[in-house]
C-alpha cells in the first residue's frame, strides 16, 4: 500500500528532474505547474519519507536526461552537403514540402529529419541520397533538419514491412476521403480521424491557427477513446471479456503505429490501455496517476520530449488541465451541484481547462493567443465525436462496400461543412493578443503560478474536508 501511495510522487519527481535538466525560461511555467500538482500532501508521519523519495527520483530524472542528451549528441555524425539513408517514417506531405525521418548511412550516423520537395514520390523504406544543408530547430545539437535541394531515390523495390503496410493502409483510407468529399472537407475528415494533414491547404492551416482549433487534427485522447469504445464494443459482442481486452489493446497498438506513433498519440494510447486495464482488474481509474505513468514511461525512452516536441507538451498539459483544473472550474461555476454535466457545459469545461493549461506555452512559443478561441472550440467540439464516428464508419464500410462508404460520407459532409464554417468565421473574428511584445514573459509566469496556486489550494481544501 505504501508503494502505491509513493508511486505518483516518484513518477512526478522523475518528470520534474527530466524537465529541469532541459531547463530554459520558456519551460519555467511547466516546471512549477507539475511541481505544484505533485506536492506530496501526506500525513505528517510520512512527510519525511515522501520527501526523500521525491528528492531521489528528481535527481535520477535530472541525471538520466543529461546522460541521454550527451549520448545523443556524441552518437550522431552529420555529413556536410550530402547525405544518404533509409526513410523510416511515413512522409508528411504539404503543398510544397515533404518531411520524413531518416536513418543515416555511412559516413553519417544516427536518426535525423529531412525535407524534400513534395513532387518527389517518397515512401517508407526508400533508400536515397540528397544534396543540401543542415538547419537546426530548437536545441542546435538535438533536432537537426536536412533541407534537401536535390534528391535521388536509390532503391524503391518493395520490401515487406509491417509498419510500411500499415502506412500504406492509412494512405488508402485517406484516399477514400478524397474520393468521397471535397478538398477541405476530406482534409479535415482525414485529420480528425487519422491525424493526416497532408491534404491541408495553406489557407485552411492558417484559419485553424487563427481560430485556435489546430489541436482538432492532432490525434490525442478523443481519437483513442473512440477507437477503444468502438473496438471493445464490437469485440465484446462475440468474444469473451479476456479475449476482447487483448484484441482491443492490440488494435490500439496497430492504430498508434499506423498513424505515425506521434508522441501525443502514444501518450493517449498508453492512457487508453490503462483505462482498459483498470476495468479488467476492477480498479478505479485515476487520471492524475495515469498521466504521470504515461509521461514517465515516454520520458524513459526519450527524456528530451518536453523540450523538442511541442505536440507532446501540449498534449500533456491539456490533459493535465482537464484532470486538475476542470473540477475547480466546475465548482466555481456551481455546476458541481448538477446531476449530470453534458452538452455545451461539458465542452465548455473541457475547453476552458485545457486552454488555461496550454495558454502559457502557446503565448511563449507563438507570441499570441486569440480571445475568441474558447467559443470557437466549444462550437466545433460539440459535433467532433459524431464527425469522428461517421468518419471511421465511412472508411471501414467503404473497404467492403464502396456505395455504403460514400453514403456515410454524405452524412458526414454537413458536419464537416459546419466545422469549416466555424473555423473560417472565427479566423476572421479572431482577437489576437500579442502579450510578449506588450508586457514580456513575466505576466505569463505569474499566470502559471496562479494555476499552481489554484491546484495546491484545491488539494489542501479537499484534504481538510476529508
Amino acid at each position: 500500500m505504501a508503494a502505491a501511495r509513493l508511486a505518483p510522487i516518484a513518477g512526478g519527481a522523475f518528470i520534474l528532474g527530466v524537465i529541469a535538466a532541459n531547463l530554459d525560461w520558456s519551460l519555467f511555467f511547466l516546471i512549477v505547474l507539475i511541481f505544484g500538482s505533485l506536492v506530496p500532501l501526506r500525513l505528517k508521519s510520512r512527510t519525511e519519507y515522501s520527501s526523500i523519495i521525491f528528492s531521489a527520483f528528481c535527481l535520477l530524472g535530472f541525471v538520466y536526461a543529461l546522460v541521454f542528451s550527451n549520448w545523443l549528441v556524441t552518437s550522431r555524425i552529420l555529413p556536410e552537403g550530402v547525405i544518404s539513408g533509409k526513410i523510416i517514417s511515413d512522409p508528411e506531405d504539404s503543398e510544397r514540402y515533404s518531411y520524413f525521418v531518416v536513418n543515416l548511412d555511412s559516413p553519417g550516423k544516427g536518426v535525423v529529419r529531412a525535407r524534400a520537395d513534395s513532387i518527389n514520390d517518397l515512401r517508407y523504406g526508400d533508400r536515397f541520397s540528397a544534396r543540401g544543408d543542415w538547419r537546426w530547430s530548437g536545441n542546435k545539437k538535438e533536432t537537426p533538419l536536412f533541407l534537401s535541394k536535390e534528391i535521388k531515390v536509390l532503391d524503391q523495390e518493395p520490401e515487406f514491412s509491417l509498419k510500411g503496410e500499415l502506412y500504406s493502409f492509412k494512405n488508402r483510407l485517406t484516399d477514400k476521403f478524397r474520393k468521397y468529399l471535397g478538398r477541405d472537407a476530406s482534409a479535415l475528415a482525414a485529420g480528425i480521424t487519422l491525424g493526416d494533414t497532408s491534404g491541408f491547404s495553406y489557407e485552411l492551416k492558417e484559419d485553424m491557427k487563427k481560430s485556435g482549433t489546430t489541436h482538432l487534427v492532432a490525434l490525442s485522447g478523443y481519437n483513442i477513446s473512440l477507437v477503444v469504445t468502438l473496438i471493445s464494443y464490437l469485440f465484446g459482442l462475440w468474444l469473451s471479456r479476456s479475449k476482447s481486452f487483448w484484441l482491443t489493446v492490440l488494435s490500439i497498438l496497430i492504430f498508434t503505429v499506423m498513424t505515425g506513433a506521434a508522441s501525443s498519440v502514444s501518450r493517449a494510447a498508453i492512457m487508453g490501455v490503462l483505462v482498459l486495464l483498470a476495468g479488467k482488474v476492477g480498479r478505479f481509474y485515476d487520471p492524475e496517476r495515469a498521466i504521470i505513468f504515461a509521461a514517465g514511461t515516454m520520458l524513459l525512452f526519450n527524456p528530451l520530449l518536453f523540450k523538442n516536441d511541442l505536440g507532446f507538451t501540449l498534449s500533456f498539459l491539456s490533459f493535465a488541465g482537464m484532470a486538475y483544473l476542470e473540477p475547480i472550474f466546475k465548482r466555481f461555476l456551481g455546476w458541481d451541484k448538477l446531476e449530470r454535466i453534458s452538452g455545451w457545459r461539458e465542452n465548455f469545461l473541457h475547453t476552458l481547462s485545457a486552454q488555461a493549461a496550454v495558454l502559457p506555452l502557446l503565448m511563449l512559443y507563438l507570441g499570441s493567443f486569440s480571445l475568441t478561441s474558447i467559443l470557437a472550440n466549444i462550437l466545433v467540439l460539440s459535433v467532433t465525436p459524431l464527425a469522428m464516428l461517421l468518419g471511421f464508419m465511412s472508411l471501414f464500410a467503404g473497404l467492403a462496400f464502396e456505395f455504403l462508404g460514400q453514403l456515410l460520407a454524405w452524412l458526414l459532409a454537413p458536419i464537416l461543412i459546419y466545422q469549416l464554417a466555424i473555423i473560417r468565421i472565427f479566423s476572421a473574428w479572431s482577437v489576437p493578443m500579442d502579450y510578449l511584445n506588450l508586457f514580456g514573459p513575466w505576466p505569463i509566469y505569474i499566470f502559471s503560478l496562479g494555476l499552481v496556486w489554484l491546484v495546491i489550494r484545491d488539494k489542501i481544501l479537499k484534504k481538510n474536508h476529508a
